[in-house]
């Protein structure tokens, strides 16, 4: 019987890894596009990558001239004081993360760009994809929870398995912080660890203080790290450990 609870933890494991892992491959790579001074390439770009989703379910690849807009992983385009006319799309995208069907997910996240088209004077989105998109200040369910949910309560050793939500650091003042080219922070903590932002995370941190005055709460979820800030409530940042 235990057997078959090891076989089961690491399939759900591997299947929830995988489909993690090709989200955020996503969002970074759109995230990546930000740079984009035209609008229409932006789009472009932002279509370009959903690739690796679209790989993964076995659907016909983005086309080619959309893909190769997307810059690879640790580059990005010149930034510009402009406006970014993407963020509405990126936020709006950031918003799927609770569906847990991969290609309901995929639709979700094509539907976000529905803004963009507008103000390109696009055909709009279909509107089966924009319905998915949930209105700013509105989430679904963390997709995490929806995807991990078993008919009955499992296991503890399952449970372990599949991660905990327990914060690993709590009130920990910051050692140092520094910012990006891309604004995404990296901050060393006086424990030793060090967190990097996800570069899909659309957050923006405003620290200004020296490094000790911030006091830093880690809470991990299988690979997946939310840094929190004493005294800033509301605001979670998505980093990985360093």
């Amino acid at each position: 019987m235990r057997g078959w609870l090891v076989l089961l933890g690491l399939v759900l494991f591997s299947s929830v890894a995988v489909a993690d892992a090709t989200r955020d491959e996503v969002m970074s790579g759109a995230a990546r596009c930000a740079g984009l001074t035209d609008n229409r390439l932006s789009l472009d770009c932002f279509y370009g990558s959903a690739q690796p989703m679209r790989a993964q379910l076995g659907l016909s690849p983005a086309p080619a001239a959309q893909v190769k807009l997307v810059p690879p992983p640790g580059a990005v385009y010149p930034r510009t004081d402009a406006k970014r006319d993407l963020d509405e799309v990126m936020s709006g995208a950031a918003r799927c993360a609770g569906l847990a069907d991969n290609r309901t997910w995929l639709d979700c996240f094509y539907g976000s760009a529905q803004p963009m088209r507008a103000s390109l004077g696009l055909t709009p989105a279909p509107l089966a994809q924009v319905k998915l998109v949930p209105p700013p200040g509105a989430v679904y369910a963390d997709a995490d929870s929806a995807r991990r949910a078993p008919a009955e309560k499992p296991s503890s050793f399952v449970t372990d398995i599949l991660g905990s939500s327990k914060p690993t650091a709590s009130n920990v003042p910051m050692a140092s912080y520094k910012f990006g080219r891309d604004g995404k922070f990296t901050v060393v903590l006086k424990n030793g660890q060090t967190y990097r932002q996800e570069e899909y995370d659309m957050a923006l941190a405003k620290w200004n203080r020296a490094p000790d005055t911030y006091l830093v709460t880690i809470i991990a979820a299988s690979d997946k790290f939310v840094l929190k800030v004493k005294g800033q409530p509301g605001v979670a940042f998505r980093v990985r450990r360093m």
